[in-house]
C-alpha cells in the first residue's frame, strides 16, 4: 500500500487524542474547493510505504509516546479497503485507533466494521449516481451500528455548491440517529490556483450563519461552523 502524505501529530483531527494523519492517492470525485489537489491527482512526490509507518509509530520517540490514533485520509481510503485491512489490523495491535476520512459513496466491504470511528464529507447531490447514493445510505447505517468513538459528518459549503449539498442532507437526514453524529460545516477556502482542484466563491457569510442556524434544529451530539 502507497500513501501520499503525512501529518506527524495533529490535535484537531481525532480528539481527544494526538493522532498522525496519512494520505491515500487518488478520488471518486472533483471537487472544486479541494485543497489535495497533487493527493487526488497523485502527483504528490511524498511516498511512504506501510512499513515506514509502521517504524515510525514504533520508533519515532518524539512522537511514539504520544500518538494515540491514526487518521487515513485522501483522496478516497475506501478506494482500497483490501489492501488497508492488514495495515489497518496492525495498527491496532499496536494500540492505536484508527479513522478515515470518506465520502461513503463507495461501497463497504468488510471494511468499516474494523474501524474504530470515521468522517463522512456529504457532496453535492448532483455529484453521485444512483448506487453511490445507495452506498452513502448503507454506509451510514452501519456506521451507526458500530461501536466506533468518533463518528463525524462534514459538509463544505461554497457559494455555488451549498444548494446542492444541503439536497444531500436532505436525502439521508431520514436514516440519521443524530445523537450519535458530531457535525461541522466548513467554509471552504481558496488558498491558490496551484493547490485545488478549481475556482469557486467563498459563501457569503450570512448565508453560511442562516444554515449553521438552521442546522441547530437538529439534534446532533455536536455542532460546530469552521470558517
Amino acid at each position: 500500500m502507497r500513501f501520499v502524505g503525512l501529518i506527524r501529530s495533529s490535535l484537531i483531527e481525532y480528539p481527544p487524542y494526538i493522532a498522525h494523519i496519512t494520505f491515500v492517492p487518488g478520488c471518486i470525485f472533483r471537487c472544486d474547493y479541494c485543497y489535495n489537489k497533487e493527493i487526488v491527482e497523485d502527483t504528490s512526490e511524498e511516498n511512504y510505504t506501510e512499513k515506514d509507518l509502521i517504524n515510525m509509530i514504533k520508533f519515532d520517540n518524539k512522537f511514539s509516546k504520544f500518538v494515540k490514533a491514526l487518521v487515513i485520509s485522501g483522496g478516497e481510503p475506501l478506494l482500497y479497503q483490501k489492501e488497508l485491512k492488514p495495515f489497518v489490523e496492525e495498527l491496532k495491535n499496536l494500540g492505536l485507533y484508527v479513522r478515515i476520512d470518506t465520502t461513503a459513496a463507495l461501497k463497504n466491504e468488510d471494511f468499516l466494521e474494523i474501524l474504530n470511528g470515521l468522517s463522512i464529507t456529504l457532496k453535492p447531490i448532483s455529484y453521485y449516481n444512483a448506487s453511490q447514493i445507495r452506498n452513502l445510505k448503507e454506509n451510514l447505517k452501519i456506521s451507526q451500528d458500530l461501536d466506533y468513538n468518533y463518528r463525524e459528518l462534514r459538509i463544505t459549503l461554497t457559494q455555488e455548491n451549498y444548494k446542492e449539498v444541503l439536497k444531500t442532507f436532505d436525502s439521508i437526514k431520514n436514516i440519521l440517529d443524530f445523537e450519535k453524529w458530531d457535525f461541522k460545516i466548513i467554509k471552504a477556502k481558496f488558498i491558490d490556483e496551484n493547490v485545488h482542484i478549481g475556482k469557486f466563491t467563498l459563501i457569503e457569510d450570512k448565508i453560511l450563519e442562516n444554515i449553521y442556524q438552521s442546522f441547530k434544529n437538529y439534534p446532533f451530539k455536536s455542532i460546530t461552523l469552521q470558517k
